[in-house]
């Protein structure tokens, strides 16, 4: 436990993510994306070969995967013990559909967010694109050249042309932008209400800028209300630096820092990352002051590092004074999770809703290739743990104030308050409202 790796804030979000775990609404402008040529001829697959994929993919989940545990926990069975039931399923298979339906079902027993099948559609595209805004040193950028392999590029249709397209299609006007985040008063002059769809890249785009010019504007109108509410239900991630750099570094007064622990198995696909891991001794278990639980399900794993995140308040921040509240539910996921668990934690702000969609504290994706159909299938590669011991995967954040997290809005873009339990409850607290 005496070793410890402090990054600054840049590098560590660029472990933490990979652009997080849905695809994100806006992408920066990509430039350094490589001639990649004209789709090559996507193949004609045969039965065995399905086959032969499913069983590449079992084994580099069997030596990689850290998560079986918190996955039988949670479905009462060890998913390695189907591989006998996926290996029918796929016997089965008789067209390209069929196996992507197939895989998708399998990897969906295994519960996690970041473990999936990537479909035709524009994933391919987003997350390539998104390889080339990482540093040239991460580890992450290395998996550009997974994407990049013929028979992915195939699948995919992965060409300069269709990556122009999407960034074209997904990166909206300056009124879709603004609907990105509302922001109003819930009582006026006492509640402030500002809310996040998405987790968006902070860059110097028109469109941020728009964005952030609207949050500085009512911070500064609300800077002295009694209390203000976050509300990131619905968020299912994005990019961290969202709300670390902006939302919240515009708020608080001081640098605030937790320290997150990350576990992981070792394999050739980690070999990147082993540099930065030490080997996990029974020593470290014992000296871990982590709840019982929790050390049973790391004692899987065969390394670990901290990484301490570290956040610091902008010269702009208004140095809120008043009670801050974060609405959650479980749809709140990745990136969106790490704010809930950073803000419960380090008691920045009141969480109130339901239980998170969890995924707050890892390493995001890796990805890999199946040979001969050419799918992606991407993998969660850690286990990520918080400064008090809680497994974001398999605890997911729970709420100080656990209420109905449903969220109705009229037909001006409002809350409807009367029907929202989450809003109702900051009113209580607040002493704005009968108990």
């Amino acid at each position: 436990m005496n070793k410890k790796i402090e990054l600054i804030l840049v590098v560590l979000l660029s472990s933490i993510v990979i652009i997080g775990c849905a695809r994100n609404r806006y992408l920066p402008a990509v430039a350094e994306i490589p001639d990649l040529g004209p789709r090559p001829t996507l193949k004609e697959v045969l039965k065995q070969e399905y086959m032969d994929d499913f069983l590449y993919m079992y084994d580099i989940l069997d030596r990689h995967y850290p998560l079986f545990e918190i996955s039988k926990r949670e479905r009462g069975k060890d998913w390695r013990s189907k591989k006998n039931d996926f290996q029918t399923m796929i016997s089965e298979v008789n067209s390209d559909r069929e196996f992507r339906e197939a895989i998708m079902s399998i990897l969906g027993e295994l519960n996690n967010g970041h473990t999936n099948l990537l479909i035709e559609g524009g994933y391919a595209q987003y997350f390539y694109s998104m390889l080339y805004t990482q540093p040239r040193n991460s580890w992450y950028f290395t998996q550009r050249k997974v994407f990049e392999q013929d028979n992915v590029r195939a699948r995919y249709d992965l060409t300069n042309e269709s990556i122009d397209h999407y960034v074209e299609q997904l990166n909206p006007t300056s009124d879709d932008t603004i609907r990105n985040i509302r922001t109003y008063d819930i009582i006026d002059g006492k509640v402030g209400y500002i809310s996040v769809q998405d987790m968006l890249t902070v860059d110097d785009s028109e469109r941020f800028r728009q964005e952030e010019q609207q949050v500085k504007e009512y911070l500064n109108q609300v800077k002295d209300y009694p209390a203000l509410i976050l509300d990131v239900r619905g968020n299912s991630g994005g990019m961290p630096e969202y709300w670390t750099k902006f939302i919240l570094a515009l708020l608080i007064e001081n640098d605030i820092s937790t320290d997150h622990y990350y576990f992981m198995r070792t394999g050739e696909k980690f070999a990147p990352l082993v540099d930065h891991f030490h080997p996990l001794t029974e020593n470290d278990l014992d000296t871990f002051a982590f709840p019982q639980e929790t050390i049973d399900v790391i004692a899987n794993t065969d390394m670990y590092t901290t990484l301490t995140l570290s956040i610091s308040p902008r010269e702009d921040s208004i140095n809120y004074k008043g009670n801050l509240y974060l609405l959650v539910d479980s749809k709140t996921y990745s990136s969106a999770d790490t704010f809930a668990i950073f803000a419960k934690e380090k008691d920045i702000a009141t969480v109130i809703g339901s239980k998170t969609g969890g995924g707050g504290v890892g390493f995001g994706m890796i990805f890999f290739d199946l040979p001969n159909t050419g799918y992606l299938v991407s993998m969660t590669p850690i286990i990520g743990v918080t400064e008090q011991g809680i497994i974001s995967e398999m605890d997911k954040t729970q709420p100080n104030y656990e209420v109905n997290p449903l969220r109705m809005m009229g037909t001006d873009g409002k809350l409807i308050l009367e029907r929202d339990r989450a809003v109702q409850q900051v009113l209580r607290l607040e002493k704005l409202l009968e108990e």
